[in-house]
């Protein structure tokens, strides 16, 4: 590399904060060593894997269904393609469900730990200073603690992308590529972000790492090619999935991710968020990690998008907020950003334009109760705890000198925070409860030495084995003619949300051909949200 291109290279990779100046008027609390780092990352995994003992119920039962499918790559190699099964993730959580479920639960747990771990080493690239604090700030945000142990694709893609964009800010640009490339085997949607990067390793002619980006998308794209015959898999099987799902799910509007935000971050780390862009709106910063803000806000951006309702764009997500983690290890590093920051702002009132109507809005729209999918604003019932964080944070940041002083409110805070929101949950009273007895009843009643046709999410992750590994098989609805065809003496299991949704058989079939089926069992939830019939075919 010139010397021309090794001095344009330093204006794009300097930290943050060039001028070497006082970053607070006490004493630093919370820094730590790399070795501290880890030791804590231990812990992080430690407490994770213990509470998960107290919280045995799921977050939704796609869980059981994704670790059932991780276990069919060893009958069927090809299963793990596409969209749904997020084929990155899969391929590395094959080997482990070998182990059984408690491996997955320590992978699991490692796996958040170890992104804690990479968000504290990022933060320490743009403050210069190691600190604890990225730490607090993403196992203290509610969403990420509760599913920090359980099996979902968000935190394996928040490990690599916090990775990636670590390496990227080391300069180790081809490091970079390939976990960049890589996330976009867990979530397809950064292919709208991730040009971004694409452009600056172009401009800086870093070709081996911008051909790079492009590594595992094409590797997966030739695994599809050869196991469908489709040269263009990797797009078309995307455009599929998209328009399979187009209208599966409500499109909660534009506001929806951003009203839920403070559920999925928590209000302190929110809070802090907008702090930050506050001072680069205000213009009192000089450098914007735009490396940072880029993946964070344009995952969010993307997202609310596929909510939109007036002009249905692209896929349809039904506005889960566990999509959202994927960046929550990037957000605690913005928040942290915004604290080391804040006393070298000169002119902090200006950021009250911004502070104010923000907690304004808290109050308006954030502060219902809420069932993890939107906020209740029927009933009326408010919680006013997210507007209290949010004043507190911001106060404490005007309020208190002592930067060391600062981070321990702030941490204290998150710590509060966890006490109220995170609770035990034990597996009782919803659908994926009544699978597990379904289930039960299947085994105790062996039911499961017949032919067996049912399309629920938990049933195989409960009886421990894939359809093809039933005694006497079992197949999945596909419309009413799986069971016309279905032989007599086969038991079906219909559902008011597997089998209506994905089967899509009503239940006013089994009233038309009431002769032909004999109702053994009937199950319904004790919240009213699901119920579900065990019936034998005994008339063809």
């Amino acid at each position: 590399m010139s010397k021309k291109n090794k001095q344009q290279h330093k204006v794009i990779s300097t930290p943050l904060h060039t001028i070497k100046e006082p970053v607070s008027n006490g004493t630093d609390t919370f820094v730590i060593t790399d070795l501290q780092a880890l030791l804590i990352t231990l812990v992080m995994a430690l407490i994770s894997y213990i509470f998960s003992f107290y919280y045995t119920s799921f977050y939704q039962g796609e869980e059981g269904a994704q670790y059932m499918n991780a276990l069919s790559f060893w009958h069927d190699k090809n299963s793990i393609l596409g969209n749904w099964p997020k084929t990155g993730w899969k391929i590395i959580y094959a080997p482990i469900v070998l182990l059984g479920k408690q491996a997955v639960l320590i992978a699991n747990c490692l796996f958040s730990a170890f992104t804690g771990f990479w968000a504290y080493k990022l933060a320490s690239k743009i403050i210069d200073k190691k600190t604890a604090l990225p730490f607090i700030l993403l196992i203290s945000q509610t969403l990420w603690f509760i599913l920090s142990f359980k099996f979902y694709s968000e935190i394996p893609t928040a490990f690599f992308l916090t990775l990636a964009i670590y390496l990227f800010y080391s300069e180790k640009f081809i490091g970079f590529a390939l976990c960049a490339s890589f996330v976009l085997l867990l979530r397809q949607e950064f292919v709208f972000i991730f040009p971004y990067f694409a452009f600056v390793l172009f401009r800086k002619k870093h070709w081996l790492a911008f051909f790079a980006l492009g590594t595992f998308p094409f590797l997966y794209n030739i695994w599809g090619w050869q196991a469908t015959g489709d040269i263009l898999y990797a797009l078309n099987e995307s455009r599929k999935y998209a328009a399979s799902i187009k209208d599966a799910y409500p499109r909660q509007g534009f506001d929806h991710y951003l009203i839920m935000s403070g559920v999925i971050y928590n209000l302190i780390v929110l809070s802090l968020v907008v702090t930050y862009l506050a001072q680069i709106a205000t213009k009192q910063i000089k450098q914007i990690e735009f490396a940072i803000i880029i993946p964070a806000l344009g995952f969010i951006l993307v997202h609310c998008l596929f909510n939109l309702q007036a002009y249905p764009i692209l896929t349809s997500t039904g506005g889960n907020l566990r999509y959202l983690l994927v960046v929550s290890p990037l957000m605690a590093v913005l928040a942290t950003i915004a604290i080391y920051n804040f006393q070298k702002v000169e002119k902090k009132v200006n950021l009250l334009l911004i502070l104010i109507p923000f907690i304004a809005l808290v109050a308006a729209y954030m502060t219902y109760t809420h069932n993890w999918v939107v906020m209740d604003t029927e009933s009326g019932v408010r919680d006013r705890i997210p507007v209290l964080l949010s004043i507190i944070v911001i106060g404490s940041l005007y309020l208190i000198k002592a930067q060391a002083t600062l981070i321990k409110v702030i941490s204290g805070l998150c710590v509060v925070s966890m006490f109220i929101y995170i609770q035990p949950k034990e597996l009782c009273c919803d659908e994926n409860y009544e699978q597990k007895k379904i289930t039960e009843y299947v085994i105790a009643n062996k039911l499961d030495q017949k032919p067996i046709i049912q399309n629920l999410a938990l049933m195989d992750y409960f009886y421990g084995k894939n359809k093809w590994d039933y005694p006497a098989g079992c197949i999945s609805m596909s419309g009413d003619s799986t069971l016309d065809q279905a032989k007599v003496g086969t038991i079906v299991i219909w559902d008011t949300h597997y089998a209506t949704k994905y089967g899509k058989v009503e239940y006013k079939y089994f009233e038309a051909n009431a002769a032909k089926y004999k109702m053994l069992k009937d199950f319904k939830s004790e919240d009213n949200r699901f119920a579900a019939v065990i019936l034998e075919k005994i008339k063809p």
